[in-house]
């Protein structure tokens, strides 16, 4: 039997505490949080919660890593990302590493999100400008996108446990910026459309994902959807955390029954 491992990128992870008391539940056992120091043992399974900061090192063949510390590293790093979104042929927002090409943009009307920080979270380092002067050195600059709404599935092995929509949950919210700090928060509420669904299937899937929240961007005037991008520590709640932990360890138990 597989014995289940959390390896968060921070020890306090308010996601990876709910994963681990959902796992505990369905399990009736122990389900520990690791740092990189652990050695993974036989029949271990461990469960990389958003950490790409240290590789774990591996002391056997037996066991298995969801979400590896390489297949982490693309998700946290937006370029690479887009770029590995970009090889597999996968719809994302216009975006580009040239100053340039953003100036360029501007004069086409278009307002222009400087990515200041290239593994920012929760909007962390988002500059936007729609005049030159406004425009910032950046490692990445995304071409504004006219949704209507912005989706984010979870997936876990393959396919979607999960779909909520993002909504304003603070009076003075930010417009421009969907985040948390910006005073939006997710909505279960919702009907997500398949498109939306297949297209989170499909970015997993280019990215070697066992799981993560995957983030799309709608406009339902155009039927357009764009990838946005993906978590690998996604935020979880009552209904989430309960289902990715009986998908991860089902399929687990599958697998090693097999």
């Amino acid at each position: 039997m597989p014995i289940f491992k959390i390896y968060p990128y921070k020890r306090k992870s308010q996601g990876a505490l709910l994963l681990q008391e959902a796992m505990q539940d369905y399990l009736r056992e122990n389900v520990p949080l690791i740092n990189e120091n652990h050695i993974v043992g036989k029949n271990e399974c461990i469960i990389t919660w958003g950490n790409g900061h240290y590789p774990l090192r591996i002391g056997t063949d037996s066991c298995s890593i969801l979400n590896p510390y390489e297949v982490v590293n693309i998700s946290i790093d937006k370029v690479r990302f887009l770029r590995s979104m970009r090889a597999a042929h996968i719809p994302t927002i216009t975006w580009t590493v040239e100053i340039e090409t953003a100036r360029n943009w501007i004069r086409e009307g278009y307002a222009v999100y400087s990515r200041c920080v290239q593994d920012g979270m929760d909007g962390k380092g988002i500059c936007i400008a729609s005049r030159q002067e406004e425009l910032q050195d950046a490692p990445l600059y995304t071409q504004e996108f006219k949704s209507t709404d912005e989706y984010r599935v979870h997936v876990c092995h393959g396919q979607s446990i999960l779909g909520v929509v993002k909504r304003p949950v603070e009076r003075n919210f930010n417009p421009k910026i969907r985040t948390s700090s910006g005073g939006w928060g997710y909505r279960r509420d919702c009907v997500v459309p398949k498109e939306i669904t297949d297209l989170a299937i499909r970015c997993s899937h280019a990215l070697h994902l066992d799981f993560g929240g995957i983030d799309v961007i709608y406009n339902s005037k155009t039927n357009e959807a764009r990838i946005l991008e993906s978590n690998t520590a996604p935020e979880l709640g009552p209904i989430s955390a309960p289902r990715y932990a009986k998908t991860i360890i089902e399929k687990e138990r599958n697998r090693t029954n097999a």
